[in-house]
């Protein structure tokens, strides 16, 4: 609920299993664990990871981070505006991928397969998948109508993307 500043979890009821609130504008959030959420926050230019009684427990500096993503070797993936970022568990940068030198092409959503390639949703009303080092592969267009910046993508095991839309 990025508008109230809040991440929560549903049960099949229907009510809040556990909320965080006062977070700065979450674009993306992840379960990590039982306890532990990573999440995207915009506003405050930072990835964080926190407990579920909202304690920062990792936190990382990512300016207008978009997407953040917890990958099965411990690394973190971030999207933002125009680049794709993988930090590893000491914060050092294993990855980085500009998608616009020019500024033309935006980053609305992205995700980082198992098989280390990377699928993004650009406001041009696209979807690429680049390789592991960020080379384009492949590509199609899509039909966007409202532009909504931050969280992922899904890639089913057909291949299709599953796009979050308005």
């Amino acid at each position: 609920l990025l508008d109230q500043s809040t991440v929560l979890e549903l049960g099949s009821d229907n009510l809040p299993r556990w909320e965080l609130k006062g977070l700065a504008l979450p674009l993306d959030a992840q379960l990590i664990g039982e306890d532990r959420v990573l999440i995207a926050e915009y506003h405050a230019n930072c990835v964080r990871e926190r407990n579920l009684r909202g304690e920062v427990i990792w936190e990382k500096a990512v300016p207008a981070p978009q997407v953040a993503q917890r990958l099965s070797n411990g690394n973190t993936f971030v999207a933002t505006a125009y680049q794709l970022l993988e930090f590893d568990k000491d914060n050092n940068t294993v990855l980085r991928v500009s998608v616009s030198t020019d500024g033309q092409q935006k980053i609305m959503k992205a995700l980082k397969l198992e098989n280390g390639e990377i699928v993004c949703l650009l406001a041009e009303g696209r979807i690429v998948r680049f390789d592991a080092r960020g080379n384009e592969l492949l590509s199609f267009p899509i039909n966007l109508g409202m532009h909504l910046y931050g969280g992922r993508l899904d890639v089913l095991p057909s291949g299709r993307v599953l796009v979050p839309h308005n």
